[in-house]
């Protein structure tokens, strides 16, 4: 049962990571020449050209991403790059323009992106196109538990500071006595000076906020994780019958009760 648990913890850490699908993104720049076109309105007066300076925009963003790949992914992806660079709207989610330049003295027209990249697509498709790769042949054929659990909040209880305020207060006099005397009389002046010091402190407390969750569409999320795994040639079950086979081989009570 101790494999069974350890194989368990390790699915799900492996399914978490992948769920956790990052957008990474990167600006490009991409210059074309007019060739005897003419600028209007701050873009080239033939479209063709603008289009063609972002797609080059959108290539260069692309190439400082895969730039900083680790030494075995960019072997990967050096074996398949015209693959990647062929269905670059695959992974190239968005695009904005930054900015533009279309110069009459240079005669050429200057954008700049800012490109967003899918990278959990990126790297499911390296490990499909990687073939034997090291990085494909560690999760070929294994079998993996999926538990997908889509929740979104449904309400939050906020509550309010709770503060608690201190104060202190010194207070202190001073006197001073001053005596006269001349050949008739003897005068005695009195002066005094009163002063307060107030010091204040405190603390604030506040609750954790309560959150109530609602599930989301289970199917789609099990289509969703399901469709990353068999593209790396990975076999998926339920933990459903996870718990079967711990129940049916071992005699485990079920340990999945609840769950959805």
């Amino acid at each position: 049962m101790n494999k069974l648990r350890l194989f368990f913890l390790s699915a799900l850490a492996i399914h978490f990571s992948m769920l956790s699908a990052q957008v990474v993104t990167e600006k490009g720049v991409g210059t074309v020449e007019l060739s005897g076109r003419t600028c209007s309105g701050g873009k080239p007066s033939d479209r063709k050209l603008h289009l063609e300076a972002i797609e080059k925009a959108k290539v260069s963003g692309w190439s400082k991403y895969t730039a900083k790949f680790s030494p075995d992914k960019s072997e990967a992806y050096i074996n398949n790059e015209s693959t990647f660079l062929g269905n670059l709207d695959n992974y190239v989610t968005e695009y904005i323009v930054l900015d533009a330049n279309c110069s009459k003295t240079d005669r050429v027209y200057t954008v700049v992106v800012r490109v967003s990249i899918n990278e959990a697509r990126v790297n499911a498709d390296l490990k499909t196109e990687s073939g034997a790769s090291e990085i494909k042949a560690d999760l070929k054929g294994q079998g993996i538990v999926v538990l997908v659990v889509p929740r979104k909040t449904d309400s939050a209880e906020i509550f309010q500071d709770r503060v608690t305020n201190q104060t202190q207060r010194q207070a202190s006099v001073e006197v001073d006595e001053m005596i006269s005397e001349d050949a008739g009389s003897v005068s005695i002046t009195e002066s005094s000076t009163e002063r307060e010091a107030i010091t204040t402190g405190g603390k604030t407390t506040r609750k954790a906020t309560q959150r109530t969750y609602s599930i989301g569409d289970l199917n789609d999320a099990d289509a969703q994780i399901n469709n990353i795994l068999s593209k790396l040639g990975m076999r998926t079950f339920s933990s459903s019958r996870l718990e079967n086979m711990a129940s049916s081989r071992f005699g485990y009570a079920p340990f999945f009760e609840g769950c959805p």
